[in-house]
């Protein structure tokens, strides 16, 4: 595997102390993926199962009785923030180097679409650019979350702009042609199923040459207390036979009695989290989290393992594996953002990016998902990207550049707050001046420019080669926290100034821009 438009790059040659530190990690925290069964098609507790039909049963009969993610189908959605991923800014960078034009013909699959958050935020983007050729596919197990997904478009005014498929995972072959399908999106689908990389083989097989995938897989570190807490759920409720009332019950009785030294209260700030988040989601997030029927958790070697397995099961169809591009965001996978002494950082530069990766994950102990992006070969669009090439466009997300080159005026020292840890980041000398013109309506010849016509010029505008050397640490940094990203094609700035979404996307350190979208087609 190669990682395009990550920080980590393959090296496959290790020294002795490489090896040693890397096995070091390794002991004292690597186990496989775990898997956990729980419940039966009736609600009732049950041994666990090893056999596709009955686990997916099981999974439609939960999400049946507890649609996911909660949501109020009647509610508005006009004001709903699109997140990071799946941001049509970030899929383009990510998958087609920036070089996609969503005006163009551009087909969807939501797999495992649930109450239909993910469709309704790629649904609004692509409307709100005015795109006229695209088509947009939820799948989903549940039929009552479907119900829900369908009044929230209809509520839009956007009735027939989806179509809505129930099946799962296992029999989604028979739903559709292999090869149609440009983008799939499948967030929190895969570690439910009994066979992930089956299930995986089969997007893969309905993408098309040069298409890409956004997936998300549960991580295991972060999630530690979740399943410490389901084995204790499974264990009383083998011990006496609970309906779903009677355990979600018993489950918020445990959760309101734990002591504090269980894994879920020993970091305040997850503790807080966790319990906002049962308040807003309800049951049906009670449900999800502690009571599911199948979950399975992972580690980066047992995502590596889970795609490779699948491009087995892809080459021995005589298809075209698939192709790992990065893990997002990239700065939590990298080590030498945590390690900063320098003997220990050049043994880890003798590490492979994957063992990077994974000494980095075992580092932070707190990646809750693992988000990804995985690509079909076979378009010349998806070519390497390339950071110096001055005609394209830096895209920020959910970032004010005012805001931001004020701060770094001040100092070049930034803060970036993930999950209860913090990264520290310096800014080169001058950024403020790069970052100022960072709007996404303009492009990098266009900023270096700017800066090369002021007089006297700015530190980073006195040469392009200079230019360049400054934009590539802030691209860097912005980019590994899924801030900022490069297109052939600027954003909208009447989208932006209507859409006022003021989410605090940068978790305090820099205030969040409005929502953004590539500008409207026809213009």
């Amino acid at each position: 595997s190669t990682q395009r438009h990550g920080g980590h790059h393959p090296q496959h040659s290790m020294n002795c102390a490489a090896t040693i530190l890397f096995a070091f990690l390794l002991c004292v925290g690597m186990v496989s993926s775990q898997l956990e069964v729980s419940v039966s098609p009736d609600g009732q507790a049950s041994l666990p199962v090893n056999d596709d039909a009955t686990a997916a049963a099981m999974v439609q009969e939960q999400y049946e009785r507890f649609p996911y993610p909660f949501r109020d189908a009647d509610a508005q959605d006009s004001s709903l923030p699109v997140s990071v991923s799946p941001h049509i800014v970030e899929i383009n960078h990510f998958l087609w180097s920036g070089k996609r034009d969503f005006c163009d013909p551009f087909r969807a699959l939501i797999a495992g679409g649930g109450t239909g958050e993910k469709t309704v935020q790629l649904l609004r983007q692509l409307t709100d650019m005015n795109a006229q050729n695209f088509s947009i596919v939820h799948f989903d197990i549940s039929r009552a979350s479907i119900s829900i997904a369908k009044r929230r478009v209809e509520a839009l005014g956007l009735a027939g702009m989806v179509e809505f498929v129930h099946g799962s995972l296992e029999d989604i072959l028979a739903h559709f042609v292999p090869a149609t399908f440009d983008f799939i999106d499948c967030l929190g689908v895969l570690h439910h199923l009994l066979q992930p990389a089956t299930g995986l083989s089969h997007l893969a097989q309905l993408l098309k040459p040069g298409g890409g995938m956004a997936v998300m897989l549960y991580g295991e570190l972060g999630r530690t207390g979740i399943y410490e807490m389901q084995q204790v759920l499974r264990t009383l409720t083998h011990a006496k036979t609970t309906s779903w009332e009677e355990r979600i019950h018993m489950t918020r009785v445990l959760l309101g009695q734990l002591p504090d030294t269980n894994w879920l209260k020993i970091v305040d700030s997850r503790w807080e989290d966790l319990n906002q988040f049962l308040n807003l989601a309800g049951d049906s997030g009670l449900v999800d989290i502690f009571l599911p029927a199948v979950d399975r958790a992972y580690r980066v070697p047992d995502i590596l393992e889970l795609i490779a397995e699948a491009n087995q099961q892809l080459i021995q169809l005589q298809t075209t594996p698939i192709e790992f591009i990065s893990f997002v965001p990239s700065v939590v996978y990298d080590p030498h953002r945590i390690i900063i002494d320098s003997t220990v950082s050049r043994t880890i530069d003798l590490l492979t990016w994957e063992q990077q990766a994974t000494v980095a994950e075992l580092l932070n102990g707190n990646i809750y998902h693992h988000y990804f992006y995985l690509l079909s070969p076979g378009n010349a669009s998806a070519a390497q990207l390339n950071v110096t090439d001055l005609t394209q466009y830096p895209i920020p997300v959910h970032f004010n550049q005012t805001e931001l080159a004020q701060k770094l005026t001040a100092s070049r020292n930034f803060l970036w707050r993930y999950r209860g840890g913090t990264f520290k980041f310096r800014f080169p000398l001058g950024s403020s001046d790069v970052v100022r013109f960072i709007d996404g309506r303009t492009s990098l010849a266009q900023i270096f420019d700017r800066l090369h016509g002021q007089r006297p010029s700015p530190r980073c505008g006195i040469d392009q080669t200079t230019f360049i050397s400054c934009w590539k640490d802030i691209f860097s940094i912005l980019n590994s926290i899924q801030r900022l990203f490069l297109s052939i094609k600027p954003i909208d700035s009447s989208v932006q100034n209507r859409m006022k979404i003021q989410s605090q996307f940068m978790q305090g350190s820099v205030p969040a821009n409005f929502y953004q979208t590539f500008e409207v087609c026809g213009t």
